[in-house]
């Protein structure tokens, strides 16, 4: 009798695991990236978004041009 029941809830933690869904894909977050002795933050200037863009301190106005994400690099 007890075997029944372990193989039954073995069964059943396997259909339960097996049907759940998959996790979503995480919307990037963004950061302020504030310089500790000026309390200015890193910004690109004129919002520029060319290879190459100046990147500066400037008065922090939480635009999207202040706005960073950390890419990790994808490995083949």
């Amino acid at each position: 009798m007890n075997r029944g029941l372990l193989v039954l809830a073995a069964a059943s933690t396997l259909v339960t695991t097996m049907a759940a869904p998959s996790p979503a894909v995480a919307e990037p977050v963004y950061h302020e990236i504030v310089v500790e002795h000026s309390g200015k933050c890193l910004d690109v200037q004129d919002s520029g978004h060319a290879h190459g863009a100046n990147v500066l301190q400037a008065n922090c106005v939480n635009g999207p041009n202040q706005r960073w994400r950390l890419r990790m690099p994808e490995f083949d």
